[in-house]
């Protein structure tokens, strides 16, 4: 997600009812170096969408994104044109309203291109790139609303991560190396745990998302120049740390998407073909039950890529 970066694609998760909440679409490149300010909600339980009645006040994107049951919280992004500039404001959804608003406390650690990982009292934004970011994470205590940092490096190829998370843990799978290896964060113990298998052939763009009991890692780029759409699926079950690699492919390969989940079934929405430079507004589904996709009748709107995060009430865990 010339310039491509990619979107850390990681999701807002919590345990509500079956099928209840909303997934929620952000910003994301209109074209290369401009970006849109739209935020797109596709409630779950009739899979439609629509445009919300307010944005982020800005073209942003490659934004970190984690959330407690009641709000969503955005953060680190890059604004656009100017990708050279980011914002250290945090901005929050109130799932009750679908209002946004800012939290009124700024990161203290500069975290664009960063990644999210939701446990049930905190969550964690981690990485970034190299030469902008602070190593380690910034943990956001949702009953308090307070920032702590840590300089424990939860990834050492931070830059362009991508995490999906149990309620337990925080699985990752880097950016940058042959094998893309795979690396968990147990949320008890705030440490983390290289797992012993790797993601070749994903390597950057992949939208993740997960089901109470597996990670997935759908689609994405190679890093070569140039780089070419993948339409790989791979995941990690929760229960074992073992890596499960699925037959599903999506309608057809692209990477830069974004990623949210319901209780039944993840969420993939817009994207690029970066061989063509075609880009997408449909939403795609992925069955937990079945392990296959489908394409929605509702789409989001804006064709768009390299996402601010999608977002989400109402999924798992």
């Amino acid at each position: 997600m010339a310039g491509i970066h990619s979107l850390l694609a990681n999701v807002y998760r919590s345990a509500v009812a079956v099928l209840s909440g909303k997934g929620y679409v952000g910003p994301g490149m209109i074209a290369n170096g401009y970006a849109s300010a739209r935020i797109d909600a596709l409630t779950y339980v009739t899979e439609t969408s629509a445009l919300l009645g307010s944005n982020f006040g800005a073209n942003l994107h490659m934004a970190a994104s984690v959330q407690s049951s009641t709000t969503g919280y955005t953060t680190g992004f890059f604004i656009a044109p100017n990708n050279n500039v980011s914002d250290l404001r945090i901005s929050t959804t109130n799932f009750a309203t679908d209002a946004l608003g800012v939290l009124g406390i700024n990161l203290t650690a500069d975290r664009p291109r960063a990644f999210g990982m939701v446990a049930s009292t905190a969550g964690y934004i981690a990485g970034g790139i190299p030469y902008y970011t602070t190593p380690g994470y910034t943990k956001i205590t949702y009953a308090t609303n307070t920032l702590s940092e840590s300089a424990t490096i939860v990834w050492n190829l931070e830059e362009r991560s991508q995490a999906s998370n149990s309620s337990l843990a925080g699985y990752m799978r880097g950016y940058g190396s042959a094998t893309f290896k795979a690396a968990k964060f147990t949320f008890s113990t705030e440490t983390k745990t290289l797992l012993g298998f790797g993601f070749a052939g994903q390597q950057d763009g992949v939208s993740a998302y997960n089901s109470a009991t597996i990670g997935y890692f759908a689609g994405g780029i190679t890093g070569a120049s140039p780089s070419t759409q993948q339409n790989v699926l791979q995941g990690v079950d929760f229960s074992t740390d073992t890596q499960r690699t699925l037959s599903a492919l999506m309608s057809l390969a692209k990477g830069l998407m974004g990623g949210h989940n319901s209780t039944q079934k993840g969420y993939i929405s817009g994207g690029l073909q970066t061989t063509t430079a075609a880009m997408y507004s449909t939403i795609e589904a992925m069955s937990f039950t079945t392990e296959t996709f489908s394409t929605l009748s509702a789409n989001i709107g804006v064709a768009r890529y390299n996402f601010m995060d999608n977002y989400q009430s109402g999924g798992m865990p």
